[in-house]
């Protein structure tokens, strides 16, 4: 048991790692082409770009739907596998067809080899297994109608695994960032860089301390979600300030920060450190709130 529980975890880490660095591959590709358009570039190149963004929204939702699947009751899990696959069905199927559109429209050529060598072949094939496999299992999910039973959710719960993907996305894509940054980093300048570099990583952290909440006592919550933020704090008013005073910093951080560079605006800053100290103080109060009940 305690080798398959390692070896799990290592093959969550593995998945998590290659997920966001495709997220972040697939956000930099949408952010250069939206630009280029701006820029009254030629439209029909922004297809390009989609498929690999289909592909990256399926690994956050896949994300959603392991974790989900592994706390369902039995009885609910064959409506789980027959939504989700469903979702990746759909999804796929668009980003077949942005393919398609980017061969024949934007390039004339299925062959091309930017940003790598036969990428829209790749891209058809991969999202056609996606179909294939999410089509196996909705078969199967639809012969075994007795056990076919749906969890009914609150409207509130849309909203709020809505907003979960969105964080879970940006999280990806800072992790994919900070993962990015250790094949490009000037390493000579390690120590005045690092303390930006792990503020990438709080998203993360705090989704997994979310997911965790409920699981911790009230005094944990107080001082997980304390340790959090004072790291956040740490980190955060660190770059900003050093950023502000010091152009070196965000010269040689610039490709983790894709809008900042292309769009010349601290756009993801601004989300970065406002995810970071955030969520962590809404949190936090909850939890001294909670507790100083409890005292009472």
């Amino acid at each position: 048991m305690k080798h398959l529980s390692v070896f799990k975890i290592c093959a969550t880490i593995v998945a998590i790692s290659f997920a966001s660095l495709f997220v972040f591959f697939a956000t930099n590709m949408v952010l250069t082409n939206v630009v280029n358009y701006a820029s009254s570039l030629n439209f029909p190149f922004i297809f390009a770009c989609f498929p690999h963004l289909f592909l990256a929204i399926e690994m956050v939702i896949f994300a959603f739907y392991k974790y989900r699947y592994n706390r369902l009751d039995e009885e609910y899990k064959n409506h789980h596998i027959f939504s989700y696959s469903l979702q990746f069905i759909i999804i796929s199927s668009l980003a077949i067809v942005f393919t398609i559109l980017s061969g024949t429209i934007a390039y004339n050529n299925f062959l091309i080899d930017n940003p790598y060598p036969y990428v829209l072949i790749i891209s058809l094939v991969v999202h056609l297994i996606i179909i294939f496999f999410s089509s196996l299992s909705l078969v199967a999910t639809l012969k075994n109608k007795d056990d076919f039973k749906k969890k009914e959710y609150k409207t509130s719960y849309i909203f709020k695994t809505a907003g979960l993907g969105i964080l879970l996305f940006f999280a990806f894509n800072r992790l994919g960032a900070f993962i990015n940054a250790f094949f490009y980093m000037e390493y000579h300048y390690f120590f005045f860089t690092i303390l930006f570099y792990l503020s990438l990583c709080v998203p993360l952290a705090c989704l997994v301390l979310m997911q965790l909440n409920n699981k911790m006592s009230k005094k944990f919550k107080i001082i997980s979600w304390s340790i959090l933020l004072a790291f956040s704090l740490i980190t955060g008013l660190y770059t900003l300030i050093t950023g502000i005073n010091d152009p070196l910093l965000v010269s040689l951080v610039s490709a983790s920060m894709p809008i900042e560079r292309l769009a010349t605006l601290p756009i993801d800053a601004i989300l970065l450190y406002g995810v970071n100290f955030i969520i962590p103080i809404v949190y936090l109060l909850i939890s001294i709130i909670k507790q100083e009940k409890k005292e009472l």
